[in-house]
């Protein structure tokens, strides 16, 4: 999930009498991902030329046009099928079209000629009525009938259209058509094989392993619970095949992350609840092919990620002691639960943040820290990976110089950061790697290495702090949630009922939304800033899912 699969370039020669053929094998495998060879004929030598639209691509326009104005005058919707029983050609599609709107012309021309005599003759409402009521009843049947028979026309044809368009990506000869196409390492050998079937053997498959030198479709495996995080990285940039995938990592920190501003045991468990429902509601709806669209289709596709978020603000709920805005509920008294003591200044819950705002800084910056140096690490990985062995030991050295002067602060006390003697008395923990950094980087890039040194403390320095915006953001949900308790103190249960439901609805709707921003914002501009660029090519394999049908004109 991390790093992308191996690729591999398949190309292949195959006899243009096969090639409908073979690009259904490819479509019905859905691992290939297939290059547009329009952008390189240029590029290509030999005979090789453009594949130009073809009458059966301008012919399946049509009929899919005709097809859907007559559903339209019908008021059907149609369904595309995923397996077909009958076989069908163009020219099979194009005689059994005719006849459906032959029929379904027959029937309206009688419920319009009759609606003009309405108008015309003197005839009495009792006299004419059953007879349109008949006519329409007629349609209606129609309707029914041919809206299965539209359906399955509707997907057959627009396997040929695909077939066609995929064409126009492909290059050819006289004879021949030339494909060229990424695969999945571990997939080469079945669409090999499926490619010598389907052409019966008359293809000529390469295939290069080494293109350390070419942009590559990214394939990665990711879990479709993860789907909301696939989302967020996407939308900053799509991961590419030589840098690791953020995603996995992202659904551990940003609940986490959120789930510290969001730290209330009720709010957090509703969220999480609204994140189940959330994700039934989409299962459900993706099981009758219903498209998700809007506000409500991206609360819907978050579902997972609303569950995680939920959980985790349960989770520091219950270290800081907070159940709907106070420590008291149904009599019960929730006290801060200490987890863990980092050094001198860093405590992991057992307190309360509204009650002790400089722990809950210290302990912000910490979380910051770390999710920093995460990326720090993901950056010197990546390097070593792509080797870029040049960039290796400046990034160590920043990690050492990062590393330093955070273990310095949590473990001596904020103080010292301020005191000169302390880092001469320790100058392994800054001066030192500051150094051999500045030397680094003056190597390997000369006078601008030493500007890079300076940007680099001051990024790290500004975008550490940056995390104190999780003190703010907790400091605001908690005092907000307790100004509606207060609002209602003494006013009996109904009424403090009533200050918990408008507090805990202002802090889903309102407060949720607030955070999930600032919690997205420091994932892209502090973390991804470290060690993701985002610039991969999205991997769109080739899919022809409907089964049964065998291509024909």
């Amino acid at each position: 999930m991390l790093r992308a699969k191996p690729v591999v370039k398949v190309r292949a020669i195959v006899y243009g009498k096969y090639i409908d053929e073979v690009i259904k094998a490819i479509g019905r495998l859905g691992v290939a991902h297939l290059v547009d060879l329009r952008d390189k004929l240029d590029k290509l030598t030999g005979l090789l030329e453009a594949v130009q639209p073809t009458e059966e691509l301008f012919k399946c326009s049509n009929i899919i046009s005709r097809i859907n104005r007559l559903a339209e005058e019908l008021g059907i919707s149609l369904n595309v099928r995923k397996k077909i029983t009958r076989v069908m050609s163009l020219e099979e599609i194009e005689e059994e079209l005719s006849r459906i709107e032959k029929k379904v012309e027959e029937v309206s021309s009688m419920i319009r000629r009759l609606e003009e005599e309405r108008s015309t003759l003197e005839v009495s409402d009792e006299s004419r009525e059953p007879v349109e009521l008949i006519e329409k009843l007629k349609l209606r049947e129609l309707s029914k009938e041919i809206e299965d028979k539209l359906s399955n026309l509707l997907s057959i044809v627009q396997v040929y259209k695909k077939i066609e368009e995929v064409k126009q990506m492909l290059a050819k000869t006289s004879s021949t058509y030339f494909i060229e196409m990424w695969v999945p390492k571990e997939d080469v050998k079945i669409i090999t094989n499926a490619i010598n079937e389907a052409s019966k053997n008359l293809a000529v498959i390469s295939i290069e392993y080494n293109m350390s030198h070419e942009s590559v479709p990214a394939v990665f495996k990711i879990p479709s619970f993860l789907e909301p995080f696939t989302k967020l990285v996407n939308s900053y940039g799509l991961p590419s095949a030589h840098e690791i995938n953020p995603t996995l990592l992202t659904a551990i920190t940003f609940p986490i992350i959120f789930g510290i501003m969001f730290a209330d045991i009720g709010h957090a468990a509703t969220l999480a609840l609204v994140g189940v429902i959330a994700t039934i509601v989409k299962r459900r709806m993706r099981k009758k092919e219903i498209e998700l669209t809007g506000i409500v289709g991206m609360v819907l596709v978050a579902g997972e990620l609303l569950i995680l978020c939920g959980l985790c603000g349960v989770f520091w709920g219950v270290l800081f002691g907070e159940i709907f805005g106070t420590h008291e509920f149904m009599g019960i008294h929730l006290h801060p639960i200490e987890l863990i003591r980092i050094g001198k200044e860093v405590k992991i819950g057992g307190f309360t943040p509204s009650e002790d705002v400089m722990t809950m800084f210290h302990f912000v910056l910490f979380i910051g820290v770390c999710h920093i140096m995460l990326g720090l690490i993901l950056s010197l990985v990546n390097k070593i990976i792509n080797k870029e062995y040049k960039e290796v030991i400046p990034m160590i050295f920043w990690i050492w110089l990062y590393d330093g002067a955070a273990y310095a602060f949590f473990t001596y006390g904020s103080s010292v950061v301020f005191r000169f003697d302390f880092w001469l008395h320790n100058p392994h923990l800054l001066f030192l790697p500051l150094g051999l950094m500045a030397v680094s980087e003056a190597i390997i890039r000369g006078t601008e290495g030493i500007t890079h040194v300076f940007m680099s403390l001051i990024e790290s320095l500004s975008h550490t702090v940056s995390y104190g915006r999780l003190l703010a953001l907790n400091l605001i949900h908690a005092n907000m949630s307790k100004m509606f308790l207060q609002m209602t103190y003494g006013g009996g249960v109904a009424l403090q009922a009533v200050g918990i439901i408008i507090g805990t609805l202002l802090a889903l709707v309102l407060e949720g939304l607030i955070i999930f921003v600032h919690t997205l914002r420091l994932h892209w501009v502090e973390w991804f800033s470290k060690f993701y660029i985002g610039g991969g090519i999205e991997y769109k394999p080739l899919r022809i899912e409907i089964e049964g049908i065998a291509v024909g004109r």
